[in-house]
């Protein structure tokens, strides 16, 4: 029985939110910048005043993180505490969601520990309070991950909640979570082709039509001028990214160097569909190809809202999320050994060196 148990999911589950959660919370409190740190903070307790976004103040990004921030101040109370406790659930979530993505493509137990775990400490750490860009990029990866799930593991109700986390990811921030979901149904419409699944395209506008509606209800119930939420969540963000698109100054260093080694874990994808192609079948395995064309698009879109936003760079998290996949399609073939061996070595690296660099060394803060 005891054997059982410590070889069972539940010890996994539980040291990946006792270490997602903690990691967080830890390195969240190291540090701040107010300007950005607390940007939610004070919506949040204003919330909890009884003021609206877009009606008693401009807001151009972010009324969902608002809203969840003030309900963690009504429940546990306005304190740091309750604060950094917002990065660190979301951190707890996302960990868990790529554990089960893994765990049903049969990811060994102990390197699915290990990327999930790389991931989490990647992941929010870096900023450990919420923030919009990484909200907006999670919400978006997390839909991603749960369309890797459902085409292995079918469960007609869940397809229901892709578009719910795009529509969640877009109320946090309008990029990249747009980019995204453009990827996305780009890659859903390749995905149809080959499965015939066309119910999903019922469920999906279900879905969408039901997130558009609960945005008009929200607009009326609080009074809400539909101009001066157009203004400021459509028009005004607009000219933001069309400054730094006319000011985008290309440079080997900002575009490649940077990123170099999500670069070098991308070369191992292309590989893998190369591969794919060669091998003699009469018919290509369509999850495989879409779930590797998926990570190539997802990484690049994240790669360009990095170059135009210019903030710091936040996406390493993509690493252990790219290698795991990666492992699951090379550890299985033996002739593929000394591939699997250097991509947890390569993972292993690069999550050391991100984490003194962003988590122990805050250099965003």
């Amino acid at each position: 029985m005891i054997k059982y148990f410590f070889s069972s999911k539940i010890v996994d589950v539980f040291i990946i939110i006792l270490f997602s959660f903690s990691i967080n919370k830890f390195y969240g409190s190291i540090g701040v910048l107010a300007q950005d740190t607390f940007a939610y903070y004070d919506t949040g307790f204003r919330i909890l005043q009884g003021s609206v976004p877009f009606k008693d103040y401009w807001t151009v990004s972010g009324p969902i993180i608002d809203y969840f921030q003030a309900f963690l101040f009504y429940t546990f109370g306005i304190s740091w505490k309750s604060y950094i406790l917002n990065g660190s659930l979301i951190n707890v979530a996302l960990s868990l969601l790529l554990y089960k993505v893994f765990s049903e493509y049969e990811l060994n137990r102990y390197l699915n520990l290990f990327y999930t775990l790389s991931f989490s400490v990647l992941a929010n750490p870096s900023m450990g309070a919420p923030f919009t860009d990484h909200y907006s990029a999670f919400f978006s990866v997390s839909a991603i991950l749960l369309f890797f799930y459902l085409i292995k593991q079918p469960e007609k109700n869940l397809w229901f909640l892709i578009p719910v986390l795009f529509f969640i990811a877009f109320f946090s921030k309008q990029t990249p979570a747009t980019y995204l979901l453009c990827v996305f149904l780009l890659v859903f419409i390749v995905y149809l082709y080959f499965s015939k699944n066309l119910y999903l395209i019922k469920t999906f506008f279900i879905s969408s039509l039901s997130c558009t509606v609960f945005a008009i209800i929200f607009l009326v119930v609080f009074d809400i001028n539909f101009y001066d939420f157009f203004e400021q969540y459509f028009l005004f963000p607009q000219t933001i990214g069309a400054s730094r698109l006319e000011k985008y100054n290309f440079t080997i260093n900002n575009t490649l160097s940077n990123f170099k080694i999500l670069y070098l874990f991308l070369s191992f994808v292309i590989v893998n569909i190369f591969l794919q192609f060669l091998e003699k079948k009469e018919k290509i395995e369509h999850k495989k190809f879409i779930i590797n064309i998926l990570l190539i698009l997802l990484t690049f879109t994240l790669i360009f809202h990095q170059l135009l936003t210019k903030n710091f760079i936040f996406i390493f998290f993509l690493i252990p999320l790219i290698a795991g996949f990666m492992h699951i399609n090379f550890f299985k073939q033996k002739k593929y050994a000394l591939v699997s061996f250097f991509l947890i070595g390569l993972t292993l690296f690069s999550t050391i060196k991100y984490h003194l660099r962003f988590n122990e060394h805050r250099k965003m803060l």
